[in-house]
């Protein structure tokens, strides 16, 4: 009983001493300062007839390659954001048969720069690298020749 009562004490003291508080003197208001501007109703909300709100578009990828006509490649296309490329941030990973390939990809809108690398398969070969930009249009046509 004895330790029951000891502790009914000490928790007793523990919220009487935490607790409470009191006024600090402090003049501090409560209330927010109300908003100055005004919500707008979807009414309001003016959009260009040509905007679709899409959050995506098109890529059509039309390698070719002449030089490497009987020969097989590899192409990767990925992000373009250094100078090195990240293979684990690609979109396309595949194989070109005499450097032909089409590729169709549809893309985030903040997408908007693209990296190839083609590779040929073959001894001492020198890997080609090209680059692209986004120009704003749903449907884009990138060109590796």
């Amino acid at each position: 009983m004895k330790i029951q009562t000891t502790w009914l004490v000490v928790l007793s003291l523990n919220l009487i001493a935490c607790g409470g508080g009191g006024d600090d003197g402090g003049s501090s208001n409560a209330n927010p300062s109300p908003n100055s501007t005004t919500a707008r109703s979807l009414n309001q909300l003016v959009i260009a007839n040509d905007n679709n709100l899409s959050s995506t578009y098109q890529l059509t990828v039309d390698v070719q390659l002449t030089q490497l006509v009987g020969k097989e490649a590899y192409i990767v296309i990925c992000e373009h954001s250094s100078d090195t490329i990240d293979y684990d941030k690609c979109f396309i990973k595949a194989s070109l048969n005499g450097g032909i390939g089409i590729f169709e990809l549809q893309l985030p809108n903040h997408q908007q720069s693209l990296i190839a690398e083609v590779t040929p398969m073959e001894a001492n070969s020198r890997s080609l690298t090209f680059t692209w930009q986004y120009d704003n249009q749903a449907q884009s046509t990138w060109l590796i020749p």
